[in-house]
C-alpha cells in the first residue's frame, strides 16, 4: 500500500497532528486502468519529441526561476483528436461534484453532486472488472464515509459511515464482488464502537461487521489494521500494527470468507517494499491479489506498463524517459527540482495497456504517445481525484 508509513505514524502522534497524518494518507491519488494493448512494431526511439519542447540534458533549469519557486510548464496545445481510447476518466472534485468524461475531449457529464465537507480528503479506488469505484472521505466532525459507484447502472450508495475513527483504504476482491476495510478507533472520543474487519457486499450495498481477532495481544481501542485480499479471493489478511505497553507491535491474521472466522498466522513487515506486509501461513507465503490497475500517486519515478513492453522512469537528473524492449530511451521531458526551485516532472500511469504514458509537469497532467511522440494537455491537475 502506498500508505503504509502514514498508518503507523498515526499511531504516535496527538491532537491535530494526529488528524493530519490520517487525513494525509487519504489525500488525491490518481488510479490508472489499462483497456488494450498496442502493436509491437515501434519506429525507432531517436530525435527530440515534437509538441512539448524537451530541454537537452545541459539545458538546466536555473536555480532561481524569475517567476520564484519553480517555473511554470511549457506551453502545450490541448487537441485530443489524435487519440484513440474507450476508457473512460472518473473525475471526483473537491467541490463535490462527481464527473464522467473521455480522453478525446468529450465534455464532461455530472454525475452526482454532494457536500464539500463530505468530500474533503476523498480518494478512488476501482475493481478489476472496471464496474465499481468506491471512495472513503472525511466527513464533518472528522466521522468516514464510504460510497459506492456503479459504473453499468450510473448510480451510487453510501455503504457506510463510520463515526470517529481512521479507516484503512477500501480493498476489492479480486472477483470484484466484495469490498473490505477496516476501521480503526481514535481514543480522542470516548464512544466506542465495533472495530475491525469490515466485508460489505458490492451488488446489494450489505455491509457486514466480521470482527476483530480474538487473539490479538493489541487492544481495538489502540491499533491500526490494513487489510490485504487473498490472490484466490478466500481470505483478507490484516497486518495490524500497535502499541501495547508502549512497545510497537505488528501482528498477522487471516480472515476466511466461508468459514467468516480469523486466524493468527506469521509475517514480516519490510519498509523498503511497497505494500510491505507479507503474510506466512504454515510456512509459506499468501499469495496476495495485485490489482491490475493498481493505484498511482502521479509522482511514480518508475512504472512499466502492464504488458511490460514500455518502462517510463525518471533519472536522477531529473528526465522523464521511456525505453521499449532493447531499444533506445526517449527522452519525453526533462525537469529539474533543487530545494524549492526547478521543474517537477512525475509519471502518473500507463493508458489503454502501453499505447499512451500520462505524466505529471508541474501542476498539468499530460498524455503522450510514445511511438508517434505526440502529446497534449489532458487536463489542468485540479484539486481532485481521477480513476481511468
Amino acid at each position: 500500500m502506498i500508505i503504509q508509513g502514514s498508518h503507523e505514524a498515526a499511531l504516535f502522534l496527538g491532537g491535530s497532528q494526529r488528524i493530519a497524518t490520517a487525513t494525509k494518507r487519504l489525500t488525491p491519488v490518481l488510479m490508472l486502468f489499462f483497456a488494450s494493448a498496442c502493436s509491437d512494431k515501434h519506429p525507432p526511439l531517436a530525435g527530440p519529441p515534437p509538441g512539448e519542447p524537451a530541454p537537452t540534458v545541459e539545458a538546466e533549469v536555473p536555480a532561481t526561476p524569475a517567476g520564484g519557486c519553480g517555473r511554470p510548464p511549457s506551453a502545450e496545445g490541448t487537441d485530443l483528436s489524435w487519440v484513440r481510447s474507450a476508457a473512460k476518466l472518473y473525475r471526483l472534485d473537491s467541490d463535490g461534484k462527481f464527473f464522467v468524461g473521455g480522453f478525446d475531449g468529450r465534455p464532461w457529464k455530472e454525475l452526482a453532486h454532494h457536500s464539500v465537507e463530505t468530500l474533503s480528503g476523498a480518494s478512488l479506488w476501482q475493481s478489476d472488472d472496471r464496474r465499481w469505484i468506491a471512495y472513503n472521505a472525511e466527513a464533518s466532525g472528522f466521522d468516514q464515509e464510504l460510497w459506492l459507484f456503479d459504473t453499468r447502472a450510473q448510480s451510487e450508495r453510501r455503504v457506510a459511515i463510520t463515526p470517529k475513527v481512521f479507516t484503512s483504504s477500501p480493498e476489492f476482491s479480486p472477483d470484484g464482488l466484495t469490498l473490505a476495510y477496516f476501521a480503526s478507533y481514535d481514543d480522542r472520543w470516548t464512544s466506542k464502537q465495533g472495530m475491525g474487519l469490515y466485508v460489505v457486499d458490492t451488488q446489494s450495498g450489505r455491509k457486514i461487521f466480521a470482527g476483530y481477532p480474538a487473539d490479538s495481544k493489541i487492544d481495538p481501542l489502540n491499533g491500526f489494521g490494513s487489510p490485504e485480499w487473498s490472490a484466490d479471493g478466500s481470505a483478507v489478511l490484516v497486518g495490524i500494527v500497535g502499541h501495547p505497553n508502549d512497545v510497537l507491535t505488528r501482528e498477522f491474521h487471516r480472515f476466511d470468507m466461508t468459514a467468516r472466522v480469523f486466524r493468527r498466522i506469521d509475517g514480516k513487515y519490510d519498509q523498503e517494499v511497497r505494500g510491505s506486509y507479507v503474510f506466512i501461513d504454515g510456512g509459506k507465503q499468501v499469495a496476495l491479489h495485485t490489482p491490475r490497475r493498481r493505484s498511482t500517486d502521479a509522482w511514480y519515478g518508475n512504472l512499466t506498463s502492464a504488458s511490460g513492453a514500455w518502462r517510463a522512469y525518471v533519472d536522477d537528473k531529473q528526465r522523464l524517459l521511456v525505453r521499449h524492449a532493447k531499444e533506445p530511451e526517449l527522452l519525453v521531458v526533462a525537469g529539474r527540482y533543487d530545494a524549492c526551485a526547478g521543474v517537477t516532472v512525475g509519471i502518473t500511469g500507463w493508458l489503454d495497456d502501453d499505447k499512451y504514458l500520462v505524466y505529471r509537469n508541474e501542476s498539468r497532467q499530460f498524455i503522450f504517445d510514445p511511438v508517434t511522440q505526440r502529446r497534449a494537455l489532458l487536463l489542468e491537475d485540479l484539486p481532485g481525484t481521477y480513476t481511468w
